[in-house]
């Protein structure tokens, strides 16, 4: 077995002999395996595939896997993804920098290494794109010989479509002073920095846009433009271009496979539909409007059509001769280790050939490991097209995005996601080590829980065949000799019962309410339990302040495991943190930075100091939500290092609560992460020496009485996104010390924020783009009573997508448990009030929609936008509006 194993497969041969004609499909791939295949078919045949994609398909998320199959199997050749700009040519709205930076790469690539595999949707790939002979002039290459003076460059970078600025600080923009030109290309990670010598360039630097240094010299930079058509002075589009005609980016010896025919084609009907009424809408006000019928030329749909391959999915296209593929999916076991080796171990006794591939290689010699001392045969291998025998797993390097099988073959490819889940280690930091849950062997006889049929007993694993698939399928049996067979892909759905006592759990009867009930029980005793949590004045003896050691070897060990590179604001406000602990008075700083800008790392080296110096530390959250979160960051940050982090929260069981109040007051907990129930009567400390509050404005009245307290006795750190008026106003004054994050991390990239009138196509493609690239959406509406229409539309516009609603009206208990819906990833979509604007750190929610915008204030504008683009990854804030002639004083 190698990862070419598809070469030899004789259907994959006559395929390849039979492509690029006429009536042909393709079926039996499963999603994971599409990027192998297709990759595999562009490597080996004679022409470049230009696959087509629905447009609710991550064309950066497919090129990346695609590409990973390139390098593994060691070819030169490109893949290389054309998204479209924008699909509503009337939107009026800029498109999106990274596709515009996508389709100038594509471009660049049409010149220099023309792509053996384009990944593309109907509109990337309908949209007129510029000639060949127009290409060479979308680009700049500047080096001391170039010959481009500043002022044609000045020009030139404008014409192109950068933005101004005095300063630059994100890609796209421009700056010049004198001699000097700064310019961030989309395709850089630093922008450059440009010096002239008169009319020459004497030299080329990337430099740090926060603190304006240079990182290094470089000898040349080259410079895209951001607009495909940038009019009279260079390349655009002229009539001529606009004909009907296959994409200059396509030709006849091209094979064009369509990916989901059926959904493309109910796409292109729906989407062609709404913009000739919105033509027919503009063209009535004598609008100056591009023709849709030159824009996304019907012709060229209907040829590609007729010249495309379909590849529909697990069954053959009718009339069409079909070449099929028995892809099957791998389990998902998602740290259930010894299930995944029970599942192992049983197809290397089938002589399955398989392979595991993993991120690191610390991480493969432990694997390695764990299968020998459970009697499995494992062997490491440099590359992905070494062989191996039957009962033999293969332990690889790579970052597979999913696992597939191929039954014919009996071969099996496992990706580390689909055995360990996606959080238990970051892979570029190799000194942390990997957390394995510890789940007991499951065996017949065991009473497990399925999340949507309850209690049952597992019987074993048993071989079945599906409409003619073969499968692997789980046997539960519930009361009255019901039996359930769940396929092993559905793993996740099923948890070992854990008993509470001695006795033995009743078993569900299928198809009734009796597991309903329970779950409504359940609910029912955790509200009561919530209401019940006392909320008690604490009184503690006043004592002098504590000063802190200077911080030693631990503290240098620990700050090192942070996997990113500070920021200089994130650095003096830690000096300023530090060296107030260490001063006789108790410390009551204010530490102010947006959301994500690193407020948390510097609580958590604030924590760990006050913990080698023998204190404890207390973290105090408005709300259960943000405690679960600050617990879990704390728990990871401190897994390499003998500090014991605990939770403590009015949504705890009683006895949990009890245990953590008792192990803090005898000093067993070192840090405890929790809401205002750490400010309870009962609740005591052996010895702490920092309060760190988060969001104090938050707080109530009550709360905040005792938050004072705390402040006579002992260091208090409070952090804030937007502190309100009375407490930034007492840090200005010198009342309350102050430090000010106000750098964003390494490579935030601006919010892309639009204005415009609110469409139903626009939600439905904003939503389906964040979906698909396995993002998260804020829809927010100031609205209680239309919110859950607003839903409804919503699972109507996008059916895939899981959406949740909540206001500021709804239980506590309710709200808690949906908002964890979300922060979990159990729901795609949050339709909200402004509830969230003073919300939490969740780095996959990147769109952000706000209905009926003209009635929120400028502020409140700027305080949602803040809860997008907190990564790496591009964020959108879509401020939608009504038509003028519906808007509203």
């Amino acid at each position: 077995m190698s990862l070419d194993f598809l070469k030899d497969v004789p259907e994959f041969q006559a395929l390849l002999r039979e492509i690029g004609g006429r009536g042909l499909s393709i079926s039996g791939l499963t999603e994971a395996a599409k990027p192998y295949f297709f990759s595999i078919l562009a490597l080996r045949g004679a022409r470049r595939v230009v696959l087509i994609l629905p447009s609710d398909r991550s064309l950066p998320d497919f090129e990346d896997r695609a590409r990973f199959f390139f390098t593994a199997l060691g070819s030169s050749k490109n893949v290389r993804s054309l998204p479209p700009l924008t699909v509503d040519p009337y939107q009026g709205t800029p498109p999106p920098l990274e596709a515009v930076a996508s389709r100038m790469r594509f471009a660049y690539d049409l010149l220099h290494r023309p792509p053996a595999l384009v990944v593309t949707n109907l509109f990337g790939l309908l949209r007129p794109f510029p000639s060949a002979d127009r290409r060479p002039g979308l680009f700049i290459r500047l080096d001391k010989d170039s010959g481009f003076g500043r002022d044609r460059l000045i020009t030139r970078l404008a014409e192109y479509g950068y933005v101004r600025e005095d300063l630059i600080s994100f890609r796209g923009e421009f700056a010049c002073r004198g001699g000097i030109v700064d310019v961030f290309s989309p395709w850089q990670t630093r922008p450059v920095r440009v010096e002239y010598a008169g009319d020459g360039i004497a030299s080329i630097r990337e430099f740090e846009p926060a603190t304006q240094r240079t990182v290094r010299k470089v000898e040349n930079a080259l410079i895209p433009s951001l607009v495909e058509d940038i009019g009279s002075h260079g390349p655009g589009f002229s009539d001529r271009d606009r004909a009907p005609r296959l994409p200059d980016a396509a030709d006849d010896e091209d094979v064009f496979i369509l990916d989901g025919p059926e959904e493309i084609e109910a796409e292109w009907a729906e989407v062609m539909s709404e913009l000739r009424a919105r033509e027919k809408e503009l063209g009535r006000t004598g609008a100056d409007i591009p023709r849709l019928e030159a824009v996304y030329p019907p012709a060229l749909w209907e040829e590609i059509r007729r010249r495309a391959v379909f590849c529909g999915g697990l069954g053959p296209e009718k009339g069409r001769r079909d070449f099929a593929f028995p892809f099957q999916s791998v389990p998902r076991f998602d740290n259930k280790i010894p299930f995944f080796l029970q599942y192992l171990g049983r197809l290397q006794e089938e002589r399955e050939r398989t392979a595991i591939f993993l991120a690191t290689a610390p991480l493969r010699r432990k694997i390695r490991g764990l299968l020998e001392a459970h009697g499995l045969a494992a062997a490491e291998a440099d590359s992905p097209l070494a062989e191996a025998t039957g009962g033999e797993t293969l332990l690889l390097l790579g970052g597979l995005g999913r696992g597939f099988a191929y039954s014919r073959e009996k071969i099996s490819f496992f990706a580390e996601t689909d055995i360990l889940t996606e959080e238990r280690v970051i892979a570029h930091r190799p000194a942390v080590r990997p957390t394995i849950t510890q789940f007991q062997d499951l065996k017949a006889g065991d009473h497990v829980v399925h999340a949507d049929c309850g209690v049952g007993l597992f019987a074993g694993l048993h071989k079945m065949e599906v409409e003619g698939r073969p499968g692997e399928f789980m046997e539960l049996r519930y009361r009255d000799g019901d039996k359930l067979f769940v396929p092993v892909e559905d793993l996740a759905l099923i948890q070992k019962f854990t008993p509470v006592g001695a006795g033995t759990p009743a078993l569900d009867k299928l198809g009734t309410g009796s597991w309903a009930k329970t779950r409504e029980r359940t609910r029912k005793a955790v509200e009561k339990l919530a209401e019940e949590l006392l909320e008690l004045y604490a009184r503690r003896k006043s004592v002098k302040g504590f000063a802190f050691s200077p911080e030693g070897r631990w503290q240098e060990e620990f700050e090192k495991t942070f996997e990113h590179e500070e920021t200089e604001d994130q650095l003096r406000a830690l000096r300023e943190i530090k060296a107030d602990m260490e001063a006789d008075a108790p410390m009551d700083r204010l530490l102010c930075g947006d959301v994500g800008y690193g407020k948390t790392e510097v609580a958590l080296r604030a924590a760990f100091k006050a913990v080698m110096d023998g204190k404890q530390a207390a973290v105090l959250c408005p709300t259960t939500v943000l405690a679960s979160q600050h617990f879990k960051t704390f728990s990871t940050r401190l897994v390499l290092f003998p500090v014991r982090v605990a939770s403590l929260t009015r949504l705890q069981p009683a006895a949990e609560q009890a245990k953590t109040i008792e192990a803090l007051g005898t000093g067993q907990v070192d840090i405890v992460v929790g809401t205002h129930r750490l400010l309870s009567g009962d609740v005591s400390f052996r010895d702490l020496g920092l309060l760190i509050v988060d969001e104090e404005q938050r707080f109530g009245v009550g709360h905040k009485e005792k938050i004072k307290r705390f402040k006579a006795t002992i260091d208090v750190l409070t952090l804030t996104a937007t502190p309100i008026p009375r407490t930034l106003n007492m840090s200005l004054t010198g009342l309350r010390d102050i430090s000010l994050i106000e750098t964003p991390p390494k490579d935030r990239l601006a919010v892309h924020t639009v204005v415009t009138a609110f469409s139903p196509h626009l939600v439905r493609t904003a939503v389906k783009r964040e979906l698909a690239r396995g993002g998260q959406v804020y829809y927010i509406l100031n609205k209680i009573e239309e919110l859950d229409p607003l839903a409804a539309r919503i699972r109507e516009w996008a059916p895939s997508a899981r959406v949740v609603s909540i206001h500021g009206r709804m239980r506590p208990a309710e709200l808690e448990r949906r908002m964890t819906d979300f922060i979990d990833g159990r729901a795609d979509v949050l339709v909200s009030t402004t509830i969230i604007e003073n919300g939490i750190d969740i780095p996959l929610v990147n769109t952000l929609i706000v209905q009926r915008a003209d009635h929120f204030g400028l502020a409140q504008l700027y305080q949602l936008r803040g809860r997008v683009g907190r990564s790496s990854r591009q964020a959108y804030a879509y401020f939608l509006v009504p038509p003028p002639a519906e808007l509203t004083p």
